[in-house]
Protein backbone atom coordinates (compact mmCIF):
# COMPACT_ATOMS: atom_id res chain seq x y z
CA UNK A 1 0.00 0.00 0.00
CA UNK A 2 1.65 3.18 -1.20
CA UNK A 3 -1.50 5.32 -1.24
CA UNK A 4 -2.34 5.55 2.49
CA UNK A 5 -5.48 3.42 2.20
CA UNK A 6 -5.70 2.87 5.95
CA UNK A 7 -6.94 4.29 9.23
CA UNK A 8 -5.11 3.50 12.47
CA UNK A 9 -5.32 4.12 16.20
CA UNK A 10 -1.93 4.55 17.87
CA UNK A 11 -0.67 5.40 21.33
CA UNK A 12 1.48 8.41 22.20
CA UNK A 13 4.62 6.50 21.28
CA UNK A 14 3.30 5.66 17.82
CA UNK A 15 2.58 2.00 18.59
CA UNK A 16 -0.41 0.52 16.78
CA UNK A 17 -3.46 -0.20 18.91
CA UNK A 18 -5.87 -1.08 16.10
CA UNK A 19 -6.04 -0.42 12.40
CA UNK A 20 -7.95 -1.10 9.19
CA UNK A 21 -6.97 -0.83 5.56
CA UNK A 22 -7.98 -1.64 2.00
CA UNK A 23 -5.89 -2.75 -0.96
CA UNK A 24 -6.18 -1.78 -4.61
CA UNK A 25 -2.68 -2.67 -5.83
CA UNK A 26 -2.42 -4.95 -8.85
CA UNK A 27 0.26 -6.32 -11.16
CA UNK A 28 0.49 -8.64 -14.13
CA UNK A 29 2.63 -10.93 -11.96
CA UNK A 30 1.34 -12.74 -8.88
CA UNK A 31 3.20 -12.02 -5.65
CA UNK A 32 2.55 -11.05 -2.00
CA UNK A 33 2.52 -7.38 -1.01
CA UNK A 34 2.17 -7.53 2.77
CA UNK A 35 1.58 -9.98 5.60
CA UNK A 36 0.02 -9.50 9.03
CA UNK A 37 -0.39 -11.83 11.98
CA UNK A 38 -3.08 -10.81 14.46
CA UNK A 39 -2.34 -12.95 17.51
CA UNK A 40 -5.50 -11.78 19.30
CA UNK A 41 -7.69 -13.61 16.79
CA UNK A 42 -5.02 -16.08 15.56
CA UNK A 43 -5.38 -14.90 11.97
CA UNK A 44 -2.69 -14.68 9.31
CA UNK A 45 -3.45 -12.22 6.49
CA UNK A 46 -1.49 -11.96 3.26
CA UNK A 47 -2.31 -9.45 0.51
CA UNK A 48 -1.48 -10.31 -3.10
CA UNK A 49 -1.46 -8.52 -6.44
CA UNK A 50 -4.01 -10.94 -7.92
CA UNK A 51 -6.79 -13.26 -6.79
CA UNK A 52 -5.42 -16.17 -4.76
CA UNK A 53 -6.22 -19.86 -5.02
CA UNK A 54 -4.40 -22.00 -2.44
CA UNK A 55 -3.37 -25.34 -3.92
CA UNK A 56 -1.42 -26.75 -0.97
CA UNK A 57 -1.61 -25.05 2.44
CA UNK A 58 1.27 -27.19 3.76
CA UNK A 59 3.61 -25.24 1.46
CA UNK A 60 2.89 -22.06 3.41
CA UNK A 61 5.18 -21.68 6.42
CA UNK A 62 5.91 -19.20 9.19
CA UNK A 63 9.44 -18.56 10.42
CA UNK A 64 10.56 -17.16 13.75
CA UNK A 65 14.26 -16.71 13.17
CA UNK A 66 15.44 -20.18 12.13
CA UNK A 67 12.38 -21.96 13.58
CA UNK A 68 9.91 -23.08 10.89
CA UNK A 69 6.19 -23.82 11.35
CA UNK A 70 4.39 -25.22 8.33
CA UNK A 71 0.64 -24.81 8.05
CA UNK A 72 -1.62 -27.85 7.84
CA UNK A 73 -5.19 -28.86 7.06
CA UNK A 74 -6.05 -27.89 10.66
CA UNK A 75 -5.49 -24.24 9.70
CA UNK A 76 -8.63 -22.84 8.08
CA UNK A 77 -8.69 -20.68 4.96
CA UNK A 78 -11.42 -18.09 5.53
CA UNK A 79 -13.80 -17.43 2.64
CA UNK A 80 -14.41 -13.68 2.51
CA UNK A 81 -13.80 -12.48 -1.09
CA UNK A 82 -12.09 -9.34 0.18
CA UNK A 83 -10.75 -7.21 -2.68
CA UNK A 84 -11.64 -9.88 -5.21
CA UNK A 85 -9.88 -12.62 -3.22
CA UNK A 86 -6.58 -10.75 -3.22
CA UNK A 87 -6.68 -10.82 0.59
CA UNK A 88 -5.90 -14.29 1.95
CA UNK A 89 -6.96 -14.85 5.56
CA UNK A 90 -6.09 -18.05 7.44
CA UNK A 91 -7.42 -18.85 10.91
CA UNK A 92 -4.60 -20.71 12.64
CA UNK A 93 -5.17 -23.83 14.67
CA UNK A 94 -4.40 -23.61 18.40
CA UNK A 95 -1.29 -25.78 17.96
CA UNK A 96 0.02 -23.46 15.24
CA UNK A 97 -0.77 -20.33 17.26
CA UNK A 98 1.08 -21.67 20.31
CA UNK A 99 4.25 -21.96 18.24
CA UNK A 100 3.96 -18.25 17.43
CA UNK A 101 3.72 -16.94 21.00
CA UNK A 102 7.17 -15.34 20.71
CA UNK A 103 6.48 -13.82 17.28
CA UNK A 104 7.19 -10.13 16.74
CA UNK A 105 7.43 -7.93 13.68
CA UNK A 106 11.22 -8.13 14.03
CA UNK A 107 11.45 -11.93 13.83
CA UNK A 108 8.39 -13.27 11.95
CA UNK A 109 8.26 -14.03 8.22
CA UNK A 110 5.87 -16.03 6.04
CA UNK A 111 7.17 -18.12 3.17
CA UNK A 112 5.51 -19.77 0.17
CA UNK A 113 7.05 -22.78 -1.53
CA UNK A 114 6.46 -23.51 -5.20
CA UNK A 115 3.05 -25.15 -5.58
CA UNK A 116 1.41 -23.36 -2.66
CA UNK A 117 -0.86 -21.49 -5.09
CA UNK A 118 -2.41 -22.19 -8.46
CA UNK A 119 -0.25 -19.42 -9.93
CA UNK A 120 3.51 -19.13 -9.62
CA UNK A 121 4.85 -16.32 -7.44
CA UNK A 122 7.17 -13.92 -9.26
CA UNK A 123 8.45 -11.46 -6.67
CA UNK A 124 8.96 -7.83 -7.67
CA UNK A 125 12.67 -6.99 -7.79
CA UNK A 126 12.30 -4.03 -5.44
CA UNK A 127 10.99 -6.25 -2.63
CA UNK A 128 14.14 -8.34 -2.39
CA UNK A 129 16.81 -5.72 -2.97
CA UNK A 130 19.80 -5.89 -0.66
CA UNK A 131 20.08 -3.82 2.50
CA UNK A 132 17.52 -2.54 4.97
CA UNK A 133 14.90 -1.98 2.26
CA UNK A 134 14.46 -5.71 1.62
CA UNK A 135 11.10 -7.09 2.77
CA UNK A 136 11.33 -10.46 1.03
CA UNK A 137 13.92 -13.20 1.43
CA UNK A 138 14.10 -16.21 -0.92
CA UNK A 139 14.82 -18.38 2.14
CA UNK A 140 12.41 -17.04 4.77
CA UNK A 141 9.82 -15.18 2.71
CA UNK A 142 7.96 -11.96 3.45
CA UNK A 143 8.32 -9.86 6.59
CA UNK A 144 5.15 -10.29 8.66
CA UNK A 145 3.79 -7.45 10.78
CA UNK A 146 2.45 -8.59 14.16
CA UNK A 147 -0.45 -6.49 15.40
CA UNK A 148 -4.17 -5.75 15.35
CA UNK A 149 -4.64 -4.71 11.73
CA UNK A 150 -7.43 -5.95 9.45
CA UNK A 151 -8.12 -5.51 5.76
CA UNK A 152 -11.68 -4.43 4.92
CA UNK A 153 -13.43 -2.76 1.99
CA UNK A 154 -14.13 0.94 1.34
CA UNK A 155 -11.01 2.73 2.62
CA UNK A 156 -9.40 4.83 -0.11
CA UNK A 157 -7.26 7.94 0.43
CA UNK A 158 -8.95 8.82 3.76
CA UNK A 159 -8.34 12.44 4.75
CA UNK A 160 -9.90 12.39 8.22
CA UNK A 161 -11.32 10.04 10.83
CA UNK A 162 -13.56 10.87 13.78
CA UNK A 163 -14.53 8.77 16.79
CA UNK A 164 -18.24 9.17 17.57
CA UNK A 165 -19.85 9.34 20.99
CA UNK A 166 -20.72 5.63 20.80
CA UNK A 167 -17.18 4.59 19.86
CA UNK A 168 -17.63 4.15 16.12
CA UNK A 169 -15.17 5.52 13.57
CA UNK A 170 -16.34 7.78 10.73
CA UNK A 171 -13.88 8.59 7.95
CA UNK A 172 -13.93 10.54 4.70
CA UNK A 173 -12.49 9.10 1.49
CA UNK A 174 -10.95 11.38 -1.10
CA UNK A 175 -12.17 11.00 -4.67
CA UNK A 176 -9.91 13.69 -6.16
CA UNK A 177 -6.33 12.41 -6.01
CA UNK A 178 -3.05 14.33 -6.07
CA UNK A 179 -1.79 12.03 -8.84
CA UNK A 180 -3.66 10.11 -11.54
CA UNK A 181 -4.22 6.40 -10.95
CA UNK A 182 -1.85 4.13 -12.88
CA UNK A 183 -4.24 1.48 -14.18
CA UNK A 184 -1.36 -1.01 -14.45
CA UNK A 185 -0.62 -0.73 -10.72
CA UNK A 186 -3.91 0.18 -9.06
CA UNK A 187 -7.54 -0.79 -9.50
CA UNK A 188 -10.17 1.80 -10.29
CA UNK A 189 -12.73 1.43 -7.51
CA UNK A 190 -15.71 3.48 -6.40
CA UNK A 191 -16.05 3.70 -2.63
CA UNK A 192 -18.45 5.75 -0.48
CA UNK A 193 -17.28 9.25 0.45
CA UNK A 194 -18.25 8.85 4.11
CA UNK A 195 -18.09 5.50 5.93
CA UNK A 196 -18.87 4.60 9.55
CA UNK A 197 -17.62 1.38 11.16
CA UNK A 198 -17.62 -0.23 14.58
CA UNK A 199 -13.88 -0.83 15.12
CA UNK A 200 -14.58 -3.60 17.62
CA UNK A 201 -17.19 -5.41 15.51
CA UNK A 202 -16.58 -4.74 11.86
CA UNK A 203 -19.47 -7.03 10.90
CA UNK A 204 -21.98 -4.76 12.64
CA UNK A 205 -23.34 -2.58 9.83
CA UNK A 206 -26.65 -1.59 11.44
CA UNK A 207 -27.33 2.15 11.83
CA UNK A 208 -24.00 3.10 10.27
CA UNK A 209 -23.58 6.22 8.15
CA UNK A 210 -22.54 5.51 4.55
CA UNK A 211 -22.85 8.35 2.06
CA UNK A 212 -21.61 9.51 -1.32
CA UNK A 213 -23.20 12.95 -1.07
CA UNK A 214 -20.09 14.87 0.04
CA UNK A 215 -16.83 14.91 -1.91
CA UNK A 216 -13.31 15.19 -0.52
CA UNK A 217 -9.97 15.94 -2.14
CA UNK A 218 -6.32 15.12 -1.45
CA UNK A 219 -5.61 18.83 -1.84
CA UNK A 220 -7.98 20.16 0.83
CA UNK A 221 -8.89 19.36 4.40
CA UNK A 222 -12.33 18.08 5.25
CA UNK A 223 -13.90 17.03 8.50
CA UNK A 224 -16.93 15.94 10.45
CA UNK A 225 -18.45 17.14 13.71
CA UNK A 226 -21.00 15.23 15.78
CA UNK A 227 -23.91 17.43 16.80
CA UNK A 228 -25.20 17.02 20.39
CA UNK A 229 -24.24 13.32 20.56
CA UNK A 230 -27.46 12.31 18.80
CA UNK A 231 -26.14 10.83 15.55
CA UNK A 232 -26.41 14.09 13.61
CA UNK A 233 -23.27 15.31 11.90
CA UNK A 234 -21.93 18.44 10.28
CA UNK A 235 -19.62 17.51 7.39
CA UNK A 236 -17.17 19.80 5.62
CA UNK A 237 -16.26 18.82 2.07
CA UNK A 238 -16.12 20.27 -1.42
CA UNK A 239 -18.61 20.82 -4.22
CA UNK A 240 -17.84 19.52 -7.67
CA UNK A 241 -18.01 22.02 -10.52
CA UNK A 242 -17.01 22.16 -14.16
CA UNK A 243 -16.51 25.93 -13.91
CA UNK A 244 -12.96 27.19 -13.50
CA UNK A 245 -12.55 29.50 -10.53
CA UNK A 246 -10.24 32.41 -11.25
CA UNK A 247 -8.44 34.23 -8.45
CA UNK A 248 -7.39 37.86 -8.39
CA UNK A 249 -3.91 39.28 -8.02
CA UNK A 250 -2.54 38.53 -4.58
CA UNK A 251 -4.97 35.67 -3.87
Amino acid sequence: DLENNRIVLVDRDGNLIKGYGSTYSIDSNFYPLSAIYNSAIKTLTVVFTKSTVVSDITKISLWIGSFKTSLSSSDEILINNKSGNKVLEILLDDDTAIRLLSATTDNLTVNFERGAFSEEIIVHDGMSESGNNSIFSPLRGLICFVGDFTYIENIRHPIFVKETSDGNWIFGNSSIFYVDIDSLKEETANVPDVVEIDPYDITDTSNKLISSDVKFSDYTLGGIYEYDDDSRFVISGIEESTTTLLGTDGD
